[in-house]
């Protein structure tokens, strides 16, 4: 188990407001005991399962008018497969992994009752220094949730630090998997490629813009659910995603956890998507002890031609394996 306990204070549950607490009162099982955050999607509390006498993270999907994405409009449409495939990853059990419970409905809103995890972010706990060897052990941990996924058939499409959770138990977790397969694609089998790490341009004069900056995920008709920073080329490009497509955004996400900055960036969604097809790289403003080994196995994975990334999340984490030392 990665040695992770978060030092990092834990955010404090936020109050319910008045309105909040009248629709806990039509939850049926669930009380709500207040809210842990929220999103365009949806908004996660703290819950109690007064059946099981178990607290839960519940996430309510958004159907107010003033949230609506293109996702929200055609909520009817996707609903049923969004519940089939919740139901199925319901069943998917990995220490890795933020287990669902349940996937309920009151009147129209969509529930999803998942394990309560008290803890931090990565995007939190990455708040202090840490080594690049802390960071890849909580890295790997979280790759292997991503590829015991993979091999039951599916991809987040959503990858990024704030969906990773690293428990008061020291254990790591990702979560979030259900709202990212409200755009499910086919998945299509992957090939075994090998080949070397891309060329990339480090652009060390660019500053980079707040960590906490555009972490809101983005939909668009023909678009498949992500956040810009961290979404692949192809999803970019409403293009064909598959596992390759997780393995872009955990190295963007470990890029970032590596050397405090994001791997690319840009002043709107075009520039960000050529700098990413240019692999017009940020320098490293810190870190600069990270082995080189590390770098290239990171750079290989941000490649913008999935082809090129390694052929499997398990094939990735392999390559982030530090050889053993010779003892002497």
């Amino acid at each position: 188990m990665p040695s992770a306990s978060p030092t990092t204070a834990r955010p404090p549950l936020r109050a319910l407001t008045g309105a909040e607490a009248q629709l806990g009162a039509s939850l049926r099982r669930y009380r709500l005991q207040g809210r842990i955050a929220s999103g365009s999607m949806g908004v996660v509390y703290r819950a109690v399962d007064r059946r099981l006498a178990r607290t839960v993270a519940l996430k309510l999907l958004r159907t107010d008018d003033s949230h609506r994405t293109e996702v929200q409009r055609n909520v009817a449409i996707a609903r049923a497969r969004f519940v089939q495939e919740a139901r199925a990853m319901a069943q998917l059990a990995h220490p890795n992994v933020v287990p669902i419970y349940a996937i309920e409905s009151a009147g129209p809103r969509l529930m999803i009752a998942m394990e309560y995890v008290p803890g931090v972010t990565l995007a939190d706990w990455l708040a202090e220094r840490r080594s690049w060897s802390e960071v890849l052990e909580v890295m790997r941990a979280a790759g292997e949730g991503l590829a015991a996924a993979h091999d039951a058939g599916f991809v987040h499409r959503d990858f990024k630090p704030h969906n990773v959770l690293i428990g008061d138990d020291g254990r790591v977790r990702v979560t979030d998997f259900g709202l990212a397969m409200l755009q499910a694609d086919d998945h299509e089998t992957l090939d075994e490629r090998d080949g070397p790490a891309p060329d990339a341009t480090i652009d060390d004069g660019v500053v980079p813009y707040d960590m906490n900056d555009g972490l809101e995920s983005l939909t668009q008709t023909g678009m498949s659910v992500g956040t810009p920073a961290y979404m692949a080329p192809e999803q970019h490009a409403g293009g064909t995603i598959d596992a390759r497509t997780d393995q872009y955004g955990f190295c963007a996400a470990l890029y970032e956890a590596l050397y405090g900055v994001r791997p690319f960036i840009g002043c709107d969604a075009s520039e960000l998507m050529r700098a990413k097809r240019s692999m017009r790289i940020v320098g490293p403003l810190s870190r600069r002890e990270v082995p080189r080994w590390l770098a290239r196995a990171v750079l290989r994975g941000l490649s913008p031609d999935a082809n090129q990334r390694f052929s499997s999340m398990r094939a990735l984490l392999v390559a982030l394996t530090p050889a053993p030392r010779l003892r002497w």
